[in-house]
């Protein structure tokens, strides 16, 4: 493995995770939004109003721009499907902040994702 492969690995998994955390944090501040403002212009005018939900929005930035560094020392062969980890990263972190539960299904499925990427990379 090249230097630039391993720029682009760490950079790669980098934005997966910074995406997950986006995620996970975008969807806990909107649940704890109130049911009236549900599809309306007011949910991100409260969104906007609570500092976590900007963290959020800029980790989904970081993300974007660890991409962008990954692809820079990368192929998109190489890249895009290091970012399918943002999947497991939520699952895990989801748990961690309370938001559900692991189940067996989770966890068959989390284990069934490491080993098609290590698959797809092996050929």
């Amino acid at each position: 493995m090249s230097l630039h492969q391993v720029f682009a690995s760490i950079a790669a998994l980098s934005a997966a995770f910074l995406y997950a955390t986006s995620n996970v944090i975008e969807q806990r501040t909107a649940s704890d939004a109130p049911p009236e403002t549900s599809m309306t212009i007011g949910l991100l005018w409260h969104l906007a109003r609570k500092p976590v939900w900007w963290v959020g929005i800029f980790s989904d930035v970081g993300g974007f721009v660890a991409q962008a560094v990954a692809l820079t020392f990368g192929s998109l062969v190489f890249v895009q499907p290091m970012l399918v980890m943002s999947l497991l990263f939520s699952l895990t972190l989801g748990a961690a902040f309370g938001l559900h539960r692991l189940s067996r299904k989770d966890v068959v499925f989390a284990a069934l994702l490491i080993a098609s990427l290590s698959l797809f990379f092996f050929v």
